[in-house]
């Protein structure tokens, strides 16, 4: 209080043109001290807060729900906790949706850029009609139809319509949309195609929402608005929606876990419901949105939840580990992408498999796991498999959401996609 105070009489003592240069912002560097004071002032202050920013960044979601269920953890369909971890598994499911997509074009003998086109087109004819600007002239839509309507092409456009469709219905699963509105958008635009805008050489129309953390959500599908820039490839764009979706119906997930704790006896002290429309946004008093059946809610959490819940999307553990990161994941894939790890890891899990087991321990369920994972990997399916993946289990693997790899996976849909799909990537894991 007493600098503050000695601050403030300095600044009125100081003459006009002192004031005035005094409110222009330099941007100037900290020097060596500063930079050291900043760093201690940032360092936790308690055993919890260490904990929380060296171990586990969740630990705040832990403790509200164990103190408001009575020292225990829920079961994982309904633990805000345990969401929030298996949500980590999402760009492993996101990315076993979009083969969906990719095999679209593999079962198609046309050229993928004649589908492009075509699908394109019809939707900008279905705008244009509806008065919305598409950047292309009526001339340019109805020749591009013409041209490539054919059986073939028409088939491709209705798989791709069903692709999208199952995202709507997976945001309304999610709570994200409702019902009515999803048959209204189905309605109004029924060969919908994503129409991003290209803005410049480096930047993407980003025209589908989502917000960071897990709860605080914007909804992910946003009202088409007309312009004249030109056109984001599409299926560009339909990679990007499908992260897009599924990151933000399993943040949903964990925030209408945590909403659900609200109407426990003594979670006041953690979380809040909040009466009205659903419009605020006030960060400093650590508001939170999520969406239940399309509609917003939301709650005030206590603000060490808050910072939990708002945190999650860091790609980096806590910030004890930054600076080691690189040689650490350089150490770990050194010594995982080795014959010998491949042989004796195995080996050692069924030991932590016998010990950690609360379902029984069957050494043969090994042998099971590793005939479906096998499965997949050689195109046979395998439904095991995918239903582990969309349980969340791939959380657990060091390369389920490694950008390259997306890159790698994501890039079979064709090589005229590498930049556009690379593109994605960039905004899809930002």
């Amino acid at each position: 209080l007493q600098k503050v105070q000695e601050d403030a009489q300095i600044w009125a003592n100081q003459g006009d043109e002192a004031r005035f240069r005094g409110k222009i912002n330099l941007n100037e560097k900290p020097t060596g001290f500063e930079r050291v004071k900043q760093v201690l002032q940032k360092l936790p202050s308690s055993k919890e807060e260490f904990y929380t920013e060296g171990i586990d960044r969740l630990y705040p979601i832990s403790k509200a729900e164990k103190e408001i269920l009575g020292g225990e953890l829920a079961d994982a369909s309904v633990s805000p906790y345990k969401k929030a971890r298996l949500a980590a598994g999402t760009p492993k499911k996101a990315q076993m949706k979009v083969e969906e997509f990719r095999n679209i074009f593999g079962d198609s003998k046309v050229d993928m850029a004649d589908i492009r086109d075509y699908v394109t087109a019809t939707h900008a004819r279905d705008l244009e009609k509806q008065g919305i600007k598409t950047g292309f002239t009526p001339d340019e839509i109805e020749k591009t139809i013409a041209k490539f309507d054919n059986p073939e092409i028409q088939a491709a456009h209705q798989k791709i319509k069903s692709y999208n469709d199952s995202l709507l219905d997976m945001l309304v699963e999610g709570n994200m949309l409702s019902k009515d509105a999803v048959a209204a958008m189905r309605e109004k635009h029924p060969n919908y195609m994503p129409f991003n805008r290209y803005f410049d050489e480096e930047g993407v129309g980003e025209g589908f929402g989502g917000g960071k953390g897990f709860v605080d959500l914007t909804n992910p599908v946003k009202r088409i608005e007309g312009s004249s820039r030109n056109v984001i490839d599409p299926f560009e764009s339909i990679v990007k929606n499908t992260f897009k979706s599924m990151q933000a119906i399993e943040r949903n997930k964990v925030g209408l876990s945590l909403a659900d704790l609200a109407e426990k006896e003594g979670a006041g002290k953690w979380i809040e419901k909040l009466a009205g429309d659903g419009k605020e946004s006030v960060a400093k008093e650590n508001i939170v949105t999520v969406f239940r059946n399309g509609e917003k809610e939301q709650y005030q959490l206590a603000p060490e939840l808050y910072r939990a819940v708002k945190t999650m999307d860091k790609e980096v553990t806590n910030k004890f580990i930054l600076a080691a990161s690189k040689p650490s994941d350089w150490l770990r894939a050194g010594a995982t992408l080795t014959p010998e790890f491949a042989l004796r890891n195995p080996i050692r899990d069924q030991f932590a498999a016998y010990v950690t087991s609360d379902v029984g321990y069957n050494p043969f369920d090994f042998v099971k796991g590793l005939k479906e994972v096998g499965k997949k990997k050689f195109g046979k399916g395998s439904e095991v498999y995918d239903d582990w993946v969309n349980q969340g289990g791939a959380y657990g693997g060091y390369l389920s959401a490694d950008r390259d790899l997306l890159k790698e996976q994501l890039e079979g849909i064709g090589n005229q996609q590498k930049e556009g799909l690379s593109k994605a990537i960039q905004t899809i894991t930002a």
